[in-house]
């Protein structure tokens, strides 16, 4: 398969030509009998009952090597042999009507084949994390973040990737010297199953169908409608998602669609969380794992998630998942929240980490009775909540005292438009900045004034950490402020205090001192 005399790229100026010498003809009639043979040895293959057997009761120390090497030649010759490609294509493709109803409505679970053929309804899923889920958009399952080409910038490509596009091409002009149609040994078709069926194998394929075009494109920025296959092969994968967990295949290819268009994250977050249950731990654990995997794809690809992400649906997880109350869960949460929090464009950063974190469940966290999931949320306070360094705050004029006692007041200022990035003159990063600052500051002095008897904001039962919360706190703006004074450009990792300075504080004396205060 990489022997030079049956590379297309030998044959592109010929094949652009639309003519083909005799010597390169005969090496590539000797490849396409080659191609045809082979082709049949792994559909033979696949319609064995034994292989069946394999596919059905999977095991990876059985099966995966050589479902690997199956679907890596498939993934190929789905380019090589047009013919396998379109009819592979044509068997797996999903009725639109039934994408648009069932694998992006979730509001409702994926009908089984029976269920269509009876015509009976099904019930809305009850075990999800998300006990009211918003219905996603209909909308057709395409690439959407890549502009059309044009029709130069289009031949240009096609001609760029002739591993992808020029077989089809190759074949006619093989068929004019001798037309050999592929034709199957067997009349079996029960190799199409494994496809049809979305079984493992499927995802095997779907796989090294991915990691095979990548390997071809390149780097290159393109828009996926035109990589034959994909607008055929992109619907069962997410009607797969849709019925069944998140294996490690299947998270594979996840990963490479990321790549395909960003916008498909919104998807997967949904596919995740609507099948977990907030009563089980290690799924909820692993639904985090996922969801850390899918954010440090788009670190890797050095890009901000999408402007529609959904961030209401990804607080609405957050917030059962602090509803819990389970330390482990929460700090993990906090951990993924402050170890991305540069990907969330300003819309879902107002979203979660402003209008989410420095409400309900401020108190709570600041305050909490574990001194990781406290100092976590006070680091994420301190560090990623405010992008712009707290120094070009105050040199802008922007400095606590100055709202000392008029969080409300201010909010009110901004929430009239004057400040909001639907202001055409306004800076989204500086106001969402200065509206974090102010209601951290706020909120931090609320808990300060509680402590000394003269308000009454939060659950007195949380009153017994204040002062070691706010020692903390303070501790963590100090280190902010020797990182902003060496100038480092890389922000510290999540540490817990005790951690830090290695020793223990008497904090009955530090309790003392800010009553005095």
């Amino acid at each position: 398969m990489t022997r030079s005399e049956f590379d297309p790229n030998h044959v592109v100026e010929e094949l652009a030509n639309k003519r083909l010498t005799n010597e390169d003809a005969s090496y590539f009639q000797m490849y396409r009998k080659q191609l045809y043979m082979t082709l049949n040895f792994l559909l033979n293959k696949l319609d064995e009952p034994k292989t069946i057997d394999l596919i059905n009761s999977y095991l990876p120390s059985l099966s995966y090597s050589m479902f690997s090497a199956y679907a890596k030649i498939l993934a190929v010759y789905f380019f090589r042999v047009p013919e396998f490609g379109r009819y592979l294509a044509k068997g797996i493709k999903l009725d639109e009507t039934f994408v648009n109803t069932y694998v992006m409505d979730f509001s409702q679970p994926i009908p089984t084949d029976e269920d269509i053929k009876n015509g009976s309804s099904c019930p809305l899923l009850r075990t999800s994390i998300i006990a009211e889920m918003e219905k996603a958009p209909k909308v057709l399952i395409k690439s959407m973040n890549i502009n059309l080409m044009s029709e130069e910038e289009e031949k240009a490509f096609f001609s760029k990737h002739p591993k992808l596009f020029l077989w089809t091409q190759l074949h006619k002009q093989l068929d004019i010297r001798e037309n050999i149609p592929f034709t199957r040994s067997s009349s079996s078709n029960k190799w199409l199953e494994p496809f049809k069926l979305r079984t493992i194998f499927y995802l095997f394929f779907f796989r090294e169908w991915l990691e095979y075009v990548k390997s071809v494109i390149g780097k290159c920025e393109v828009n996926w409608d035109y990589i034959f296959g994909y607008n055929e092969m992109l619907p069962p994968f997410l009607c797969y998602l849709r019925s069944n967990s998140i294996n490690k295949l299947a998270m594979d290819c996840t990963l490479h669609l990321l790549s395909c268009d960003k916008k498909l994250i919104n998807f997967f977050i949904k596919a995740l969380f609507s099948k977990t249950s907030a009563y089980n731990f290690p799924a909820v654990i692993d639904a985090m794992n996922k969801l850390d995997e899918w954010l440090l794809a788009f670190c890797k690809m050095q890009c901000q998630l999408p402007e529609d992400f959904d961030a209401r649906y990804l607080e609405s997880a957050a917030n059962v998942i602090l509803n819990t109350e389970h330390h482990q869960l929460i700090a993990r949460l906090l951990q993924i929240l402050y170890n991305y929090a540069e990907l969330f464009p300003e819309s879902g950063r107002r979203i979660i980490y402003i209008d989410f974190l420095l409400r309900k469940p401020f108190y709570k966290l600041f305050l909490h009775w574990d001194d990781i999931v406290r100092n976590y949320f006070h680091q994420l306070i301190v560090f990623k909540l405010i992008r712009a360094k707290r120094s070009e705050l105050h040199r802008k004029g922007f400095w606590y005292p100055e709202f000392s006692g008029k969080g409300e007041q201010f909010e009110a200022y901004y929430d009239s438009g004057v400040l909001t990035p639907n202001n055409p003159n306004a800076q989204p990063t500086i106001e969402n900045d200065l509206l974090a600052y102010v209601r951290i500051q706020t909120s931090v002095k609320e808990v300060q004034d509680q402590l000394r008897g003269v308000s009454n904001n939060y659950d007195k039962d949380l009153q017994v950490y204040a002062p070691k919360a706010i020692y903390e706190y303070n501790s963590f703006v100090e280190r902010y402020n020797r990182w902003e004074e060496k100038g480092e450009s890389k922000l510290p990792g999540l540490v817990s205090l005790s951690v830090l300075n290695g020793k223990t504080i008497n904090f009955s004396n530090v309790n003392s001192k800010l009553k005095q205060n």
